[in-house]
């Protein structure tokens, strides 16, 4: 143990770290795109719902706003004043939502829109795709459809907080294919907290 530490003393002051410019310089270029996304047709009928109720409280409203317009199995998730009254919400207006990855996509504007552009990148059979956001439960959506459309359970993973350290670096070395070359992960799903810090290269 005592080598170990002095073995990290010394090492700490000689260590090589990279800067965003030399590990840009390994990437292909950075590619950005700007999708519109409209909301379905069961996030306009939440919409009006909710200026129907009435809901007074300002932070309530802007939380339960916030949650259906990116995903409306949201308006349930959270255990406060907002959850409760996004859940009546939902049972009023859907009733019960799909268990399908499919069909629980259709549910969002915005995951039909990532759903087109995963379709689109994975149809090449050998892309990976990182999805970065901060819904962990939109994001296990995502990773549900991705499973649902190649086909296979290991074919896309969440990377949570919920995950240990081991468990994160075990993740992290399948996607980038360490430890036995190529991976069948090909979707990686990021809570955007997370995303600081760890280097995938797929």
């Amino acid at each position: 143990d005592m080598q170990a530490s002095l073995l990290s003393e010394i090492s700490a002051e000689v260590m090589l770290r990279r800067t965003n410019g030399e590990l840009e310089r390994g990437l292909p270029p950075k590619t950005t795109a700007v999708v519109a996304c409209r909301p379905t047709a069961l996030q306009r009928a939440l919409h009006a719902a909710l200026q129907e109720d009435g809901v007074e409280k300002a932070f309530t409203r802007l939380q339960l706003l916030r949650a259906m317009h990116l995903f409306p199995p949201l308006l349930g998730a959270s255990r406060d004043g907002a959850g409760r009254t996004g859940k009546m919400l939902l049972k009023r207006v859907v009733g019960k939502l799909p268990e399908q990855p499919a069909a629980r996509m259709l549910l969002s504007g915005k995951l039909q829109a990532c759903a087109r552009l995963l379709d689109a990148i994975l149809e090449d059979g050998s892309d990976k795709v990182v999805v970065v956001g901060s819904s962990v439960v939109a994001l296990a959506a995502v990773a549900d459809y991705a499973r649902s459309a190649l086909g296979s359970h290991d074919a896309a993973a969440a990377l949570t907080g919920a995950l240990g350290k081991k468990a994160r670096k075990a993740l992290i070395d399948r996607f980038n294919g360490r430890h036995g070359g190529s991976s069948s992960l090909r979707v990686l799903t990021l809570v955007d907290k997370l995303a600081e810090g760890v280097t995938l290269i797929g």
